[in-house]
Order: C-alpha cells, then structure tokens, then sequence
C-alpha cells in the first residue's frame, strides 16, 4: 500500500475528486442512455424531454421533465406502470459503486 506524504494531501484529494467526478458522470450518461433506449415512445415528448443536469461537481441528476413522466414510470390507477427510469438505473448501479470504490482507492 502506498504511503501518503503530507505535502501530497491536497494533490491526492484533487486527484480522486477528478476521478470520481468523471465516473460519476460516465455512469449518469449511461443511465440517461438506457432510459432512453427503454422509454416507451407515443408523441415522443417524453423522450425529448430527458435532461441530465450537473448542479454541482459531484452531484448528476438523470430526469424526464414532463408533466407526466412519473405517471408512466410509476402507473396510475387506469394505466399500468411502464417502468424506463428505475430499471436503467438499476442495470448502472453495480457498476457505478465499483467504479466509485476504485476512484477512491489510493495508488
């Protein structure tokens, strides 16, 4: 295992920052695209409406912005659920947490 010299702090904490934050971004481009690819598809409004927004270094949000989008992710009482958003990421999740995990770890 590496040691750590105390002048590198600062580089060894950007350094795993930058990592992180280009795996977090490759995994919330992945989850975009797999809802993408399994969203169901009527006008085509709720496809064009997927965004995927970064409110912060270390933070992606994957979203459908319509009106609508949760009442066909989720059902309602007279449409059943035709899930697009969970499953994709679901399918990401493993990997993203490995991923996260390798970032961290100090070479």
């Amino acid at each position: 295992m590496a040691r750590l010299v105390y002048d590198r702090r600062g580089q060894v904490t950007e350094m795993i920052r930058k990592r992180v934050e280009r795996r977090l971004a490759s995994s919330a481009r992945e989850v975009l695209s797999g809802a993408i690819d399994t969203v169901p598809v009527r006008t085509g409004r709720l496809l064009r409406s997927s965004r995927l927004v970064r409110p912060s270094r270390l933070v992606r949000i994957v979203a459908f912005v319509i009106h609508y989008a949760g009442f066909v992710e989720f059902g309602t009482r007279r449409s059943r659920a035709k899930p697009y958003l969970m499953p994709s990421f679901w399918r990401v999740r493993a990997a993203f947490v490995t991923s996260i995990q390798d970032a961290v770890r100090v070479p």
